[in-house]
């Protein structure tokens, strides 16, 4: 009798292992996925903050252009 109780509970333990196993592939694939996401987006950040930096850039080149011709002007 002991052996058909091992038995069940050999099968029972090899089933729980294959339950997890395929849990841990799933939650593997979504922390993959999450992490390309986030590659996604630290890429558009990084776009984003270069595009604000030139906008900024040729605010100050006006504005440095604006004050240079306005003293050439009162001279």
């Amino acid at each position: 009798m002991a052996n058909i109780s091992s038995g069940a509970s050999s099968k029972t333990k090899s089933y729980h292992k294959r339950h997890l196993l395929g849990e841990l592939v799933e939650v593997k694939k979504k922390i993959v996925h999450k992490d390309e996401e986030l590659s996604q987006l630290a890429q558009r950040l990084q776009r984003l903050e270069e595009t604000q930096a030139r906008k900024n850039q040729q605010k100050e080149d006006k504005w440095s252009l604006h004050n240079f011709a306005k003293s050439h002007h009162q001279h």
